[in-house]
């Protein structure tokens, strides 16, 4: 990001106010007759157009906090004459010249308008390449409306060795193009306009610099820093084309502009208390603090950061949810959020505490708690009337619609309860008998539905199941690549997370059959018969042909397949081929 600092008075120039200055230590001694760089942005207005540089020697900030006069200080002072858009100043380079007259200014050559717009480390499902990899990529980005040209330029992963990877000569940009340069370490893979650079993306979290060569040194044109990145998630700038305001994209866009919408989330304000007083100890500090429930129905775990909570449904952007503290809720599980005020709870030891602490706290007369996307979209949001301390409110079933309170049955950080409100069991969608043949895999997803809306259903086997079968916990994905034939019988069982839990099961029989093959052949003069064992529904296909080494296998006949269990048998009467060869197969 950048640090933004609006001077809202002057300072005076002999003796400047130390909160109306920027400035930089250079450690250890700067070298002499070497060049230093100091380098931000400077945005003038109609009223305030005078900058001043001021260089000091020796220690005298850490001396002097006031800045106060000294002899021993070169003064420069700069007095831009004109305005010039952000992104289109030429900084000015000074040199010390203590002892002597002051040299003038000199101006760089403007910097070229080109930006790094967005990057993506690990790209999973995205953008192929030219050889039909997915590779990390960047985009570069034209914001003018004149082409520029890339020769000179240079990209790297690393800001100890800028000039890593140069653009290949002749190579440039339109006005408003959007160029993607996949950061894979394959730069013999760069064909045409399709580059790609000699060094690859870290995955996660990294760096990207876009640099020239200035007086026969590196100087940076643009960088980005990413952190945490998630596969297929891309960070860059919104709006395009400049580097205050970037973000994590739910959405990608290479070769396009940047979408900042948020991806599709649902969690529920699932229980709150906001008067309490003698129920539970906030773990951070023991104090009994105001305190609401998020509960996530999903089968994925949701990450928080980047969303918004807030207690005023008019100010959605009132607490910022980063990865400085707890942000993820498990599939099917809930986050206790303490409503506190003390944000600085969020960690300990610099690693992030298993509650959220956000910068309100809750009405006991009563007001709203929200769950806002970074783009304003609401993912949930409640209004609640006058409290009682010690009782609280929220969700029954889970995420469900209707709203009761909880009396004696409070439970935090678990699913709700009421009593005297019984569970529904969930409904197990139907199976049915399954076969395949040994070194096959079979697969199928389990899914069932719940009366009891909003509960979390995970799913398993029972035991008895043959080791190399799997079912996913919450997915319900089974995954069977068995070892042997014969029959086996498995049962499907899914779970409700209600009080109490209740479950519905199917007991499948999965046949694993031998691969298919001729078991039954005679030859009788000049009629050769094949016969096999077919099993019921499947499909058989037998090809042949003359010549091993030579030609496609031909079809014999049709399909065959039969309505239950039995043998099957062909015969071939030719008579003019001196050898012919047959195959067996399963057809779809």
């Amino acid at each position: 990001g950048a640090m933004k600092i609006i001077g809202a008075s002057p300072g005076a120039v002999s003796q400047p106010a130390f909160n109306k200055i920027i400035y930089q230590f250079l450690t250890p001694t700067p070298l002499t007759n070497a060049v230093h760089t100091f380098s931000f942005w400077y945005w003038s207005t109609n009223s305030a157009t005078n900058f001043f540089a001021r260089l000091l020697n020796g220690n005298k900030l850490t001396s002097d906090p006031a800045l106060g006069s000294g002899a021993t200080n070169i003064n420069i002072f700069i007095t831009p004459s004109n305005y010039v858009p952000p992104g289109l100043v030429s900084p000015a380079t000074i040199s010390s010249t203590p002892g002597t007259t002051n040299r003038g200014i000199a101006s760089l050559p403007a910097f070229p308008t080109l930006w790094i717009n967005e990057v993506l480390a690990d790209n999973l499902t995205g953008i192929l390449d030219g050889a039909a990899e997915r590779d990390p990529w960047i985009e570069i980005y034209n914001r003018s409306t004149n082409t520029v040209s890339l020769d000179g330029l240079y990209l790297s992963s690393t800001y100890t060795n800028l000039t890593n990877w140069a653009f290949p000569a002749g190579h440039s940009l339109t006005g408003g193009q959007f160029l993607v340069v996949f950061c894979d370490g394959q730069p013999g893979q760069t064909a045409g306009s399709e580059l790609h650079t000699g060094f690859r993306l870290s995955s996660g979290s990294g760096s990207v610099a876009l640099s020239r060569i200035y007086s026969n040194a590196p100087q940076v044109i643009d960088y980005v820093n990413y952190t945490a990145l998630p596969g297929d998630r891309s960070f860059g700038s919104i709006p395009d084309g400049q580097s205050f305001d970037r973000q994590e994209f739910f959405y990608p866009t290479p070769r396009g502009t940047n979408d900042g919408r948020s991806g599709p989330l649902v969690v529920f304000i699932n229980e709150w208390m906001a008067g309490n007083i003698n129920y539970l100890a906030d773990p951070a500090d023991l104090n009994y603090e105001d305190w609401f429930e998020l509960y996530n129905p999903a089968t994925n775990t949701v990450d928080l950061a980047g969303y918004y909570l807030t207690d005023t449904l008019a100010n959605k952007v009132k607490y910022l949810i980063t990865t400085n503290g707890a942000h993820l809720i498990p599939p099917g599980g809930h986050l206790l959020v303490w409503a506190d005020n003390e944000t600085s709870q969020n960690t300990v030891g610099g690693v992030p505490r298993a509650d959220l602490h956000v910068n309100f706290s809750l009405s006991l007369g009563g007001e709203a708690i929200g769950l806002f996307a970074a783009d304003g979209t609401p993912i949930d949001a409640i209004t609640f009337g006058a409290q009682t301390n010690d009782v609280s409110q929220g969700r029954f079933p889970d995420g469900g619609p209707n709203i009761y309170w909880f009396v004696t049955n409070r439970t935090p950080r678990a699913a709700n309860f009421v009593p005297g409100l019984g569970n529904n069991p969930p409904v197990l969608g139907a199976i049915g008998g399954q076969s395949l043949f040994i070194g096959q895999t079979l697969t199928f997803t389990a899914s069932a539905t719940d009366p009891d809306g909003g509960q979390s259903l995970s799913y398993t086997l029972d035991g008895g199941a043959p080791a190399e079968a799997s079912l996913g916990l919450f997915s319900g994905a089974f995954s069977y690549t068995p070892t042997a034939t014969g029959t086996n019988t498995i049962t499907v069982r899914v779970t409700d997370n209600g009080t109490p839990p209740l479950d519905d099961s199917e007991t499948i029989t999965v046949r694993v059959l031998s691969r298919p093959n001729f078991n039954a052949v005679t030859l009788n003069g000049h009629e050769l018969n094949l016969g096999w064992f077919a099993t019921a529904g499947r499909k058989y296909q037998v090809t042949y042909k003359d010549d091993l080494n030579a030609g496609p296998w031909l079809n014999y006949g049709g399909i065959f397949q039969l309505v239950s269990d039995g043998p099957i048998s062909i015969t071939d009467s030719t008579t003019n081929a001196p050898r012919r060869f047959f195959q067996l197969k399963i057809v779809p």
